[in-house]
């Protein structure tokens, strides 16, 4: 019996494993899905004073109103593995001098020094800006107005020569390398629009094929999931009908017919008696006991 015991805690042990398996396999890949895409970031709250990890992009937009934080907004991205940023700021209209867009090497609190970009009323246009980090810090100063919009599109690339192989992801006209699921996603990515083009090396006409870009990964994530879930679900339903056929064993072993057929007849084992259900007392210690009255 306690073998038995024991046999079923482990089934139910391997159970929960499989099960936390799978919820930990779809949680890691709906996961890299999100961190796949371009992120469209409003700078007020609550992505203001956030932190973004392992985004291949992402577009951070001027949005005043009562939900922008008092007189400053900053907003961390750091890219994924050797990944480092450039930035393009497009679209600016800063009609109030006050209200400055800066950009930070690395992830200081508060950023000092001089920034690497710095946005006002009087402003030029700062072209593509290359940061050799991995982290970058966007400084909003607004001092509580509301005349200035934006738009500022951080990239992670990678540097690849005409004579390197080894992008990995997608490589732009002009030599830089990004994630593959930035491709067709309505965002400059590469500051060449390389991969935008319908008839370049991205093939972004969408009549052509469904899966683009990133809806490979959704496609491979869904598929891998359903395989996890498949499998999981037959692995159940086995050590369900062992654990049932080990219970049907032990019935035929303790109570089944050729016990009451052969034993109890030749009297070798007692059949059990049972107790008089009208003869029960509540015990001293809250549970209920019946008497030795049997039928």
């Amino acid at each position: 019996m306690k073998q038995w015991q024991i046999k079923l805690s482990r089934k139910k042990l391997t159970t929960l494993f499989l099960r936390y398996s799978v919820l930990v396999s779809v949680v890691l890949g709906l996961s890299e899905f999100v961190d796949g895409q371009t992120q469209h970031l409003l700078m007020r709250k609550p992505v203001c004073n956030s932190v973004y990890r392992r985004l291949p992009a992402a577009v951070l937009e001027g949005a005043p109103g009562h939900l922008v934080p008092e007189d400053m907004c900053e907003v961390t991205l750091s890219a994924p593995g050797r990944y480092v940023w450039m930035v393009k700021v497009e679209n600016v209209e800063i009609f109030d001098c006050d209200v400055v867009l800066q950009l930070f090497d690395g992830q200081i609190d508060p950023p000092v020094g001089k920034p690497l970009l710095s946005q006002s009323c009087v402003s030029s246009d700062p072209g593509i800006v290359h940061v050799d980090s991995s982290t970058i810090t966007i400084r909003l100063l607004h001092s509580n107005s509301s005349n200035y919009s934006f738009s500022l599109i951080a990239t992670a690339r990678k540097d690849v020569t005409k004579a390197d192989s080894t992008c990995g992801g997608y490589r732009c006209k002009n030599n830089h390398c990004i994630s593959k699921s930035l491709m067709c996603d309505a965002v400059d990515n590469c500051f060449d629009f390389s991969d935008e083009t319908t008839n370049g090396t991205s093939f972004c006409e969408a009549s052509t094929w469904p899966f683009q870009a990133e809806n490979w990964g959704v496609l491979i994530s869904v598929l891998g999931a359903g395989l996890v879930l498949g499998i999981t679900a037959a692995c159940c339903r086995h050590i369900r009908q062992k654990r049932q056929s080990s219970v049907d064993d032990l019935y035929e072993l303790n109570e089944g017919p050729y016990v009451h057929k052969y034993a109890y007849q030749y009297a070798l084992i007692r059949p059990p008696k049972k107790p008089n259900i009208t003869n029960v007392v509540l015990g001293r210690d809250g549970h209920m006991h019946y008497n030795a009255t049997n039928v």
